[in-house]
């Protein structure tokens, strides 16, 4: 149990709360990245087959985006305090699991989400991420 206990302090940086509403703001930007991404790659007219395929495994991007986060300390750090190193500290989660589903989708023999999506997406989910964890220091 005291494992398990430094663990858990080692992903929550101050107030737990604080940290599961920032992982619930970070799976909302990966959702409206992925939402934003499938109406600029297909002009609006998404077709049904990438919306429902989009639905079924959003939930597993989200939670590989949120444990390489974790993994990459992202909600240890003090964001109201963050720097330019903090924000490339969030850019290499976000890359390694962007690339990681690019590739994996690039070896499925039946591609219902394109590759365009994931890599937009991608690039639509760090400043996304950064600016609502930088939101203190913007405004």
């Amino acid at each position: 149990m005291v494992t398990l206990s430094r663990s858990v302090r080692r992903v929550f940086a101050g107030d737990p709360l604080y940290t599961v509403a920032s992982m619930a703001l970070d799976v909302l930007v990966i959702v409206l990245a992925y939402a934003c991404a499938l109406l600029l790659r297909f002009d609006g007219d998404v077709p049904q087959r990438s919306i429902e395929f989009t639905v079924r495994v959003l939930p597993i991007i989200a939670v590989l985006y949120i444990a390489a986060n974790v993994g990459f300390g992202v909600y240890r750090t003090v964001w109201t305090y963050g720097s330019i190193g903090d924000v490339l500290n969030l850019f290499r989660p976000i890359t390694l699991v962007t690339f990681g589903l690019f590739l994996v989708s690039v070896w499925l023999p039946e591609r219902h989400l394109p590759l365009s999506v994931i890599l937009i997406a991608g690039a639509l989910t760090f400043p996304g991420m950064t600016m609502v964890k930088m939101r203190t220091r913007l405004l």
